[in-house]
């Protein structure tokens, strides 16, 4: 037997206030409204089975009664279905009571019947919903669709949701997307869809819930769907990420919210950086296939802004120049904003990865030596300032001291986050046990990283404390920035 029924937000409404009065009674909240209803406005049953109607109330002190009776609309009693006329008697205790409304297999396109709630008994009251309708259907309305996922991707520069679902079964002709703005409804038409997958442009300003429902040929309708929500991206003032194996740039907000693809570029993305206005990354290849992208913060315009390069890794980038290590040919380099000037600045530096830059100094790491080398803007001075635990594979400056990230074995958790002055001095773990971090990034409150072999994407404090996960399943990360 089945049966669908439609809450309706009065409905809703009229549960969560008798749950809120027995949460706070010892406060002693207002008394809710001591009414008696039908759970929901709309009905469908398919023919030969009996109908469940629920009917409930606010209140579960004491008795409580109401007369139940059903009327024709369309069908025919005796042919379409039995009348039933009955009290609903509630005990103490008791919020729900179901009445069984029989009908006949044989009846004659959907007849529609009427059910009505009358009399409530002292001190009672009838709830909005005191009518109701119930069809009878040839066949069961389709199942519910399930697996609903809503994530936000970028396309062309225009952020939207994607909304996928697994598909319904039995009678379907096409599905109904709904949203709100709370979750758990009341939902909001949205759309149609005939295929498991919709389109939501643009991204919601606000947090946004949504469901699908399946539709018959006939107009019955499925259960929902499971809930899918997404929160908004706030492009430009969050964390940037780079993935090695896809060629993919993500973006989210800084609490891991969020999440979005700005970017799709060559696989081979490798570090990443950020400024006021544009996204910058390395696309690593040998024998002069690399390059150094760029692409507005949203994504758009995405290009090659320094092609034939040999393996660049680091990117990193202040008010006027780009700069990145050449893993291949062991340099430090820079250009112009604009690509132009390319200008080597540090040779044979054995084999330097990530790269960041301050006001007055260039850091990098140095996988060879497992150094950590620091120079001036123009290249000059270049010096060792921390020896560090092998492999070291990412590095980030802040406004007291540099963070580095040590990748451990390439398969184990032996990775860790490292941190020391700006000069070198006091070299400290902050965060230990890490799955190979490729990727870290600092602002003034925060370090975030990369954990390369679980694709993601974590912060701590700036003393390594409150360590969280932000963002999961992102592939091989292998850079990270963070706008300031």
């Amino acid at each position: 037997m089945y049966i669908k029924r439609f809450l309706t937000g009065i409905a809703a409404g009229l549960i969560v206030v008798g749950v809120t009065a027995t949460s706070v009674a010892a406060a002693r909240a207002p008394k809710p409204p001591m009414q008696i209803s039908f759970d929901c406005a709309n009905y469908y049953v398919v023919k030969g089975d009996s109908a469940t109607i629920n009917v409930i109330r606010t209140a579960s002190h004491g008795p409580a009664s109401v007369t139940f009776a059903t009327s024709s609309v369309s069908a025919i009693p005796g042919t379409d279905y039995t009348e039933v006329s009955t009290t609903v008697d509630f005990k103490s205790g008791q919020t729900l009571v179901t009445v069984s409304v029989p009908t006949f297999a044989n009846s004659v396109g959907e007849p529609t019947v009427k059910l009505t709630l009358s009399a409530p008994s002292r001190r009672w009251s009838l709830g909005d919903v005191s009518t109701a309708t119930l069809t009878l259907q040839d066949t069961p309305p389709p199942s519910a669709p399930t697996n609903l996922t809503a994530n936000v991707v970028n396309g062309s520069g225009v952020p939207y949701v994607s909304l996928s679902w697994t598909a319904a079964t039995g009678s379907l002709d096409h599905y109904t997307v709904l949203s709100s703005e709370v979750s758990g409804g009341p939902y909001s038409f949205l759309g149609s869809a005939t295929s498991t997958s919709y389109d939501v442009t643009p991204v919601p300003s606000v947090t946004t819930y949504f469901v699908v429902e399946a539709v018959s040929g006939t107009g019955a309708t499925s259960d929902y769907s499971n809930e899918a929500s997404v929160v908004p991206p706030v492009i430009g003032h969050g964390l940037y990420w780079a993935v090695f194996n896809t060629g993919i740039i993500g973006a989210a907000n800084p609490d891991g919210t969020g999440v979005t693809t700005v970017a799709a570029g060559p696989t081979g993305a490798f570090g990443v950086a950020v400024d006021a206005s544009h996204l910058y990354w390395a696309v690593d290849a040998s024998s002069g296939g690399g390059a150094i992208m760029e692409a507005d913060l949203n994504g758009a315009n995405s290009h090659a802004l320094i092609s034939g390069l040999n393996n660049p890794y680091g990117v990193a980038v202040d008010a006027s120049h780009i700069y990145w290590t050449s893993y291949g040919d062991n340099t430090i380099m820079r250009a112009d904003l604009s690509g132009s000037n390319v200008t080597t600045l540090v040779s044979s530096t054995w084999e330097p990865a990530a790269i960041a830059v301050d006001a007055s100094h260039i850091y990098w790491v140095d996988t060879a030596d497992s150094w950590i080398w620091m120079s001036n803007l123009d290249g000059s001075g270049a010096q060792h300032i921390v020896a560090t635990d092998p492999y070291p594979f990412a590095i980030a400056v802040g406004a007291s001291g540099i963070y580095w990230a040590v990748t451990g074995s390439n398969s184990g958790t032996d990775g860790a986050i490292w941190t020391a002055g700006l000069d070198g001095s006091s070299p400290t773990t902050l965060v230990a046990s890490q799955a190979h971090p490729d990727g870290i990034a600092v602002d003034a409150s925060h370090v975030y990283w990369a954990n390369a072999n679980t694709g993601s994407i974590l912060s701590a404090n700036l003393n390594g404390s409150g360590v969280t996960t932000l963002v999961s399943d992102q592939g091989m990360v292998a850079g990270v920035a963070v706008s300031q």
